[in-house]
């Protein structure tokens, strides 16, 4: 009987087994993301979040299309343990929309790149979307955030991202913007690191 047979059998049945589970454990991960992200919490307390959490659940639900595509996700937080109150399920979805939009803005890009960046200002936190796209044309840019409105091809989009997206951020009392004297394509939001007067409903 040849045993070495057996061996190299036992080894590749471990090694499928161990890269089963790990597949089952990704896939896992992103679909509780995608149930975070999709629950109606416009009603929920503003908490204490750590911004690696913020990060978390929209990165897993974009690297699978990230990775097929070839874009590349850069990720900066400063200080690593910077934290604020929010409602981190709606802030996550401000990240993920914005996320989405680069994604589509990077389809013929010959470098394709998305840099992640949440800084301490002090009293508020900066989180800045900067890709390696083509850019918004100058005609576009003032229509930006209104409803309806989308440079995407018909059927690709909706026009309701960015609006929808400046609503949940103002009702944290912060403000987002496209920022014209960015060579790359950049929003940049700004974040109170305290609650606002009213809290968002």
């Amino acid at each position: 009987r040849d045993w070495s047979s057996d061996v190299c059998s036992s080894d590749l049945v471990l090694k499928l087994t161990e890269t089963l589970e790990s597949t089952a454990q990704r896939i896992s991960k992103i679909i509780q993301a995608m149930k975070n992200l999709s629950r109606n919490s416009a009603s929920d307390p503003l908490v204490l979040t750590p911004v690696s959490n913020l990060i978390q659940d929209a990165s897993l639900i974009v690297q699978e299309r990230f990775h097929l595509r070839q874009i590349a996700l850069r990720v900066r937080i400063l200080p690593p343990d910077l934290e604020f109150y929010c409602q981190p399920t709606e802030i996550s979805q401000v990240i993920l929309n914005l996320l989405q939009n680069a994604q589509d803005a990077l389809e013929s890009a010959p470098e394709k790149w998305i840099q992640l960046d949440i800084t301490d200002e002090g009293e508020a936190v900066e989180i800045r979307i900067t890709d390696s796209g083509p850019g918004i044309a100058q005609t576009a840019r003032m229509h930006l955030f209104e409803p309806f409105y989308t440079t995407k091809a018909p059927g690709a989009g909706t026009g309701l991202g960015l609006g929808i997206c400046r609503q949940i951020v103002e009702r944290h009392g912060g403000t987002i913007d496209f920022v014209n004297d960015s060579r790359p394509t950049q929003f940049l939001i700004r974040l109170p690191k305290r609650p606002p007067t009213r809290t968002p409903s």
